[in-house]
């Protein structure tokens, strides 16, 4: 019997360091989770916050401008280049600046290829839209003062540029403040 007691003492020995070991690797995981989930909100948050400072800074400087383009043509007042981090906590990440002025303000989602883009909760604001591409998925909101230009614009960080147009169509003057390269400007007025 000596030696059944000695391994059964064996056995609860381990059993109870298994134990041990798992309840603080489970604590450390959620430790590092939490803490890197919070780091990733307070990074894009950053990022939003300073594209937002910039929108309004090219805003101020370019919406008093006596430049005026000829019908049907499109005319740039002014860039500002930004500099924004590859990465926040190692994780890719893309902003989206979205007007919802016209359909956006009753667009709930959009889906492209089955891939949802975006959803919408707070109609008749503009949006600067931070998220994470990688797990773990963190997204921030910064709302945008309202200005009178429209916004949009797309990037995934790095050398980024903010372009002030102005732009005459039909002899109505329209502002457009955009994030990134845009091959095309989108501006939905209404679906039918």
């Amino acid at each position: 019997m000596k030696g059944v007691s000695k391994f059964v003492e064996f056995v609860i020995t381990i059993a109870l360091s298994v134990l041990i070991l798992t309840i603080l690797g489970s604590l450390l995981i959620s430790y590092y989770s939490t803490t890197l989930k919070e780091n990733l909100r307070r990074e894009l948050k950053d990022v939003a916050l300073l594209i937002s400072n910039s929108i309004l800074r090219l805003y101020e400087s370019s919406k008093n401008s006596e430049v005026f383009p000829k019908p049907n043509q499109s005319i740039l007042l002014s860039s500002l280049k930004l500099e924004l981090p590859e990465r926040v906590s190692n994780r890719r990440y893309e902003v989206l600046i979205v007007s919802k002025t016209g359909v956006w303000g009753i667009l709930e989602s959009l889906k492209v290829d089955n891939q949802s883009l975006i959803t919408i909760h707070e109609p008749g604001k503009v949006l600067i839209l931070a998220r994470t591409l990688e797990d773990p998925k963190v997204e921030v909101k910064v709302e945008v003062p309202n200005l009178d230009a429209y916004l949009q614009g797309k990037t995934q960080g790095g050398e980024t540029y903010l372009y002030y147009y102005r732009h005459n169509f039909n002899s109505t003057l329209y502002d457009r403040i955009l994030l990134g390269q845009q091959d095309f400007w989108v501006q939905i007025e209404e679906v039918s």
